[in-house]
């Protein structure tokens, strides 16, 4: 039912923009508000995406969840080049259990401080690019216009970009919540593009690609970057069979700006925590190019066990009050095996017993929506596995608190 009615608004026609042109600006009037993109070298910006999937007319679905952490390694009055990753998690049915890690996209690209990006050919990501692009005018509120975006498709036989035509609307200054629940005074902006676009035969079993995007964007004119958006869009894949698929997404985002760590930080900050767990018991830490990772050895189990042992639960208690010192950042807790047992059981067990250490911090209270788990199996060794005490320290679950 829930993707029928959002099928409908598919069709609709462009109501947010009933009748509307772009309004002549009288130079002599005083700005009201002039908007860019603020990046300078050594910001970086965070991005985390929560998007809920409707597939088909059967209403089946899956919850993504993106965290997208670009560094700004070069800037100059014109823009900013960024360079990081984007972080993909997925949890199936929607709505159930935690969050499993998915694919990482590496990318460097140039956003300008009008909002046009620049991105090569060989990146894939970022997929919605050049949302939102402001024109060099300062803008009052009422105003309306366009300017040029693409999205690209990464799905199986089928990596395309579309250029867009992208309408906006100034609505005016408003008080929105960002990540951490703070209300802000912000900008709000609504777009909306449509997509209808025929796929070059022979790419993939898809021929046609229509849709529709409806967004509402909070945008900080101090800050120089979005706050809160909240987007719907609508795909209609014509197959080259002549069958219709469809699928709906509702996607909000969280944007902030801070500032990259340094080396000299992320030393301070291992020290401080192992200083922390000096007295815990199966507990060590050692800092990684991605950030610091606490260690927990194979006892927390027993042998083809994912049930935790009760004297864990200290051990566990002890990681939960130093993941509470770091509330901003995301966390990641990772199973690991040695190479006895089969590859597929291996990636199963350190699957669920990762998934087991993150149920239990949430019980402690913490909050489950800035972690994830995956398990690598044997993937990932420490040690050697040719003698028995390489492999015990090869089985073992890792907590990352990221920082990269």
């Amino acid at each position: 039912m829930r993707i029928r009615l959002l099928t409908l608004v598919f069709f609709l026609p462009a109501a947010i923009f009933p009748q509307e042109q772009p309004v002549s600006v009288d130079p002599n009037t005083p700005a009201k508000s002039a908007f860019q993109m603020q990046l300078e070298k050594d910001d970086v910006l965070i991005v985390r995406k929560e998007q809920e999937i409707l597939i088909g007319r059967s209403g089946a679905g899956r919850d993504e969840r993106n965290r997208i952490v670009l560094k700004a390694v070069e800037s100059d009055e014109n823009g900013a080049t960024m360079e990081g990753t984007f972080l993909t998690y997925f949890r199936m049915p929607a709505g159930r259990g935690a969050f499993q890690k998915d694919r990482d996209y590496h990318s460097r690209f140039r956003i300008l401080k009008n909002g046009q990006y620049d991105v090569p050919d060989r990146y894939i990501m970022p997929n919605l690019r050049s949302l939102p692009s402001f024109p060099a005018r300062p803008l009052t509120p009422g105003e309306v216009w366009e300017e040029p975006g693409m999205e690209t498709i990464d799905l199986p036989g089928l990596k395309i970009k579309i250029p867009l035509q992208v309408r906006y609307k100034y609505v005016g200054p408003e008080t929105v919540k960002d990540y951490y629940g703070k209300e802000r005074r912000a900008h709000k902006i609504v777009f909306v593009y449509e997509l209808n676009h025929k796929v070059v035969p022979g790419n993939g079993p898809v021929s046609i690609i229509q849709g529709r995007s409806t967004d509402e964007m909070w945008f900080s004119e101090e800050d120089g970057i979005p706050v809160y958006d909240v987007q719907t869009i609508i795909y209609r894949f014509t197959m080259k069979d002549r069958t219709e698929r469809e699928s709906a997404y509702r996607i909000k985002s969280w944007y902030e700006k801070i500032r990259r760590i340094t080396p000299d930080e992320k030393k301070t900050m291992t020290a401080d925590i192992k200083q922390e767990v000096e007295d815990a018991k199966n507990l060590t830490v050692r800092e990684t190019d991605q950030g610091v990772v606490l260690d927990l050895n194979n006892i927390l189990f027993d042998v083809d066990s994912d049930q935790l042992r009760p004297e864990a639960l200290e051990t566990l208690e002890a990681v939960k009050k130093i993941l509470e010192k770091y509330p901003n950042r995301e966390i990641r807790i990772q199973g690991h095996t040695d190479n006895t047992g089969g590859k597929k059981y291996n990636i199963d067990l350190s699957t669920r017993r990762a998934k087991s250490v993150l149920n239990r911090l949430v019980e402690q209270g913490l909050n489950g929506d800035r972690m994830s788990y995956k398990g690598f199996g044997e993937t990932k060794p420490v040690a050697p596995n040719d003698t028995e005490e390489g492999r015990a320290q090869n089985r073992r679950v890792e907590i990352l608190i990221v920082t990269e």
